[in-house]
């Protein structure tokens, strides 16, 4: 893998996409939350940025080959959910499976934990210091630091000990900013989720009422649940 670039620490907010020796097209994405639908929202971009790469695009009715960077795909993780597998894919989200898809788009995950071993962390100064960096931030809030606390004393560490110390001191307010952010967005999705699990508790309860009342049959009240848990049931009762 080619070395992380030095804005390593804004991948949250920009994907990177380059070149290597004309060959290859390569996709950073920062996630601490388990990229599920990577494949998928990777899918519009790779297809832009091939179509911008290709030589030749006049000449795509010709009968001379068109040629276009060979893509690679990467994602950056750094959740804490145990990975069962380091590559996710396309075809998985297809409504009916074929063991030989037709299309297919892959993701190599690469896990950015600071004990995961990974060989990136070894080759990237500021990919190993954002592990490190963020495995503080873990600890001290583990420890009962509030999230302002936990971030504060972690990058004043990484800078006593030399860890990414000049970035750290360049972007101070940056970072501190970024880091928030990310630990907002997962405490927002834990809201939201724990909000809907909450509402479709009371739905649950609405449709065996009125399975028990005979205003609804249990199949009726199972597609109905089938519906809700794929977040496209609206109630109408």
């Amino acid at each position: 893998m080619a070395p992380f670039p030095t804005n390593a620490l804004m991948a949250r907010y920009n994907d990177v996409s380059f070149r290597v020796g004309g060959q290859l097209v390569v996709l950073f994405e920062h996630s601490s939350t388990f990229p599920i639908n990577m494949p998928l929202r990777i899918l519009p971009y790779a297809m832009d940025i091939l179509y911008a790469l290709m030589d030749n695009k006049g000449r795509l009715h010709g009968e001379s080959r068109t040629r276009v960077p060979t893509p690679k795909f990467y994602l950056l993780y750094n959740g804490d959910k145990r990975l069962e597998d380091d590559t996710l894919r396309l075809s998985d989200a297809f409504m009916v499976k074929d063991d030989d898809p037709f299309m297919e788009l892959k993701v190599k995950i690469v896990n950015i934990n600071h004990d995961s071993g990974e060989m990136a962390l070894e080759r990237s100064e500021y990919l190993n210091g954002y592990s490190f960096l963020i495995a503080q931030v873990r600890k001290n809030l583990l420890g009962g630091m509030s999230r302002d606390e936990a971030i504060a004393a972690a990058i004043d560490l990484c800078i006593r000990q030399g860890v990414i110390a000049n970035y750290l001191n360049e972007n101070y307010g940056r970072v501190i900013k970024m880091i928030g952010y990310e630990y907002d967005a997962e405490r927002e999705k834990r809201e939201i989720a724990e909000e809907n699990m909450e509402k479709g508790m009371g739905i649950g309860m609405e449709l065996i009422k009125k399975v028990q009342q005979g205003e609804m049959s249990i199949d009726e009240a199972f597609r109905a649940m089938e519906k809700l848990r794929s977040m496209e049931f609206q109630p109408s009762f």
